[in-house]
């Protein structure tokens, strides 16, 4: 790459909705300007959005956006990049959205879990709620599974965000992601707020809606399912 990552870095893929992977194309972060750079992992294209801040010259914030699904025979060597990639940074969050054996009232809140965290999150319980210890809730995404599982080896510091998710169609308005990318689209900025990643984080939410004609390959390929324990 052109330019090195930031300390902090988001990151973002084709999950259930479309969600983590729309609402990073579509944001603004503190007083910074956005250096893009696609690069190449294994044949697979990989977006690179650098924060800059006038000043110093340097990202204050990296953003991956991983724009197309990831073959689950390529997921182990693809993730292994990210995260050599990744080698150095203080924060690292994750988006996502996935289907998840939720009851209604669960399904209102916006769940995370850390692993090696040197900032312990401090957010509304009335929003906000960890995953479950104990919970049954496993992570059917070949992608996720293989990204935390890399990340907790190499002893990074790593936010999980997650909402209930549907399946994200172009051929359909009424398919749920929108509810779902208000959500998270609401929570991610308080999280990055508590992670000290910046001040001022804004979605344009209607952008991040109104993304179809990119994802019309994007989403349209299945995960294979993979069963890891959140706890």
């Amino acid at each position: 790459m052109a330019t090195p990552l930031a300390d902090a870095v988001i990151v973002g893929y084709c999950d259930l909705s479309a969600a983590g992977l729309r609402l990073l194309h579509h944001v603004s972060i503190d007083d910074t300007h956005v250096v893009e750079e696609t690069v190449y992992v294994h044949g697979l294209p990989l977006l690179v959005r650098n924060f800059v801040h006038p000043d110093t010259k340097r990202p204050h914030v990296s953003i991956l956006v991983v724009p197309e699904p990831v073959a689950a025979d390529d997921c182990t060597l693809f993730c292994a990049e990210i995260v050599d990639l990744l080698q150095g940074s203080k924060q690292v969050l994750v988006l996502s959205s996935l289907n998840l054996p939720m009851s209604s009232d669960q399904e209102k809140c916006v769940y995370w879990s850390q692993v090696h965290a040197t900032t312990p999150l401090n957010l509304p319980d009335l929003d906000f709620e960890p995953i479950p210890e104990n919970s049954r809730w496993t992570i059917k995404d070949q992608f996720l599974s293989t990204l935390l599982q890399f990340l907790h080896v190499e002893y990074l510091p790593v936010t999980l965000v997650v909402v209930r998710g549907y399946k994200f169609s172009t051929s359909r308005d009424d398919d749920g992601t929108a509810e779902i990318l208000v959500k998270l689209g609401h929570a991610a900025p308080l999280v990055i707020q508590a992670l000290n990643m910046a001040s001022k984080v804004a979605f344009d939410l209607h952008a991040a809606a109104a993304m179809t004609n990119h994802l019309s390959t994007a989403t349209s390929a299945p995960f294979s399912n993979l069963s890891l324990l959140y706890n």
